[in-house]
């Protein structure tokens, strides 16, 4: 057993292991973004992104919690949030934008500072999750 993606202490059951390692990647996917918030970058699709973690992680804690396997929408959400997080979010596409923005590190990092920089200007609309339509 390992301990909840949350960071309550529970222990986290075998069975929800998959569910936890991926809240726990969404978890620092989003704090990255937050950071970079914090230090004053303004980005809508940032915000975006964090506020859709957010709730996809509230959903996926409860799952942890409860000892129980996932809804299959509450996995396939959770998949997806997280690949789109990985590919749209990472390290590497922050070092991206920098390079096609032409701006030098130090500029880049002065102008977010700013508000006057969002490395996720032309990232895609972040994934619909927790909405199913009826058929």
């Amino acid at each position: 057993m390992s301990e909840c993606f949350c960071g309550c202490g529970r222990r986290a059951a075998v069975s929800s292991r998959s569910i936890n390692k991926l809240g726990r990647t969404m978890n620092h996917d989003m704090a990255r973004v937050v950071a970079l918030m914090r230090a004053g970058m303004r980005s809508p699709r940032g915000q975006e992104f964090v506020e859709a973690g957010s709730g996809l992680c509230d959903r996926l804690t409860r799952t942890v919690h409860a000892g129980v396997s996932p809804a299959p929408d509450v996995e396939q959400d959770a998949r997806a949030l997280s690949s789109y997080g990985r590919s749209h979010f990472s390290v590497d596409a922050i070092v991206t934008a920098v390079r096609h923005s032409g701006l030098s590190t130090a500029q880049a990092t002065q102008a977010l500072q700013r508000g006057d920089f969002d490395p996720y200007a032309n990232v895609p609309p972040v994934p619909a999750v927790g909405v199913r339509q009826c058929a």
